[in-house]
């Protein structure tokens, strides 16, 4: 049986953990949402870099680069879009190539080599992208993003809606089984995040829009990929057709 398990965290990411699993990185809020929207809404692809200057040197070379991204929640200077997943809208992304640095998510991404497969996820796509990563056969390692290398309530939450869908078909490490059980114990998500760190951060922000929006289980059937630096969604040809989210 298809095993599952959770890092709470990039911080606890060892190199021997990676190899012939299928990874899941989940940043909720905001970068997975972020890129789960953008892919969904037509941008081409996600290059993830480590630090806005070399962003900002990509974009020199290649002028027709969007950059988006956050340092502290708040918009990069110099930036085209922040790490708000209701600025990158069809009209905005569709077509164009994006580069992404975030204090999380990206940095999370940039420490998966050695993965079998990389998936990024959200609970906007919990159901599907849990089904391709069973899909694949192999043991599946649920990467929690985190909030500055902690644990992150909002991320644990995500790994267990996505554990809800496998139910029945995985079997769980006990940390998994608690995520699973967080999931099915809070009906309504917000509640149970209002005392935690990342959630309170943005909503002084005024960023509860944000919250809403990436907050709710299931809503796109986009499952990005992420390899060699790039986040990208193979299409399928009635998606090819229309953009049902636009």
């Amino acid at each position: 049986m298809i095993q599952c398990s959770i890092l709470p965290s990039h911080e606890a990411i060892h190199p021997e953990q990676l190899p012939g699993k299928t990874v899941i990185v989940i940043d909720t809020l905001r970068a997975t949402t972020v890129m789960v929207t953008a892919l969904a809404n037509g941008a081409r692809s996600i290059r993830c870099v480590m630090e806005p200057e070399e962003a900002l040197r990509l974009r020199d070379d290649q002028p027709g680069l969007l950059l988006g991204g956050e340092r502290h929640a708040l918009k990069i200077p110099g930036f085209d879009l922040s790490n708000s997943p209701l600025e990158y809208t069809t009209e905005t992304v569709f077509g164009r190539d994006l580069v992404m640095t975030t204090s999380n998510g990206t940095r999370t991404l940039l420490r998966t080599a050695g993965a079998s497969e990389v998936l990024i996820g959200c609970l906007l796509n919990a159901r599907a992208v849990m089904t391709r990563a069973l899909e694949s056969g192999r043991d599946i390692l649920l990467l929690n993003a985190g909030t500055m290398g902690l644990f992150s309530l909002d991320d644990f939450i995500t790994a267990g809606a996505m554990l809800h869908e496998a139910r029945g078909a995985v079997s769980l490490t006990d940390l998994a089984l608690a995520a699973r059980l967080l999931y099915e114990s809070c009906p309504e998500i917000h509640p149970a995040l209002t005392e935690s760190v990342h959630y309170g951060r943005l909503r002084e922000l005024g960023l509860q829009d944000d919250l809403n929006y990436a907050l709710r289980p299931n809503r796109l059937d986009v499952v990005p990929r992420y390899r060699e630096g790039l986040v990208t969604w193979e299409k399928t040809p009635a998606h090819e057709k229309e953009n049902p989210y636009a």
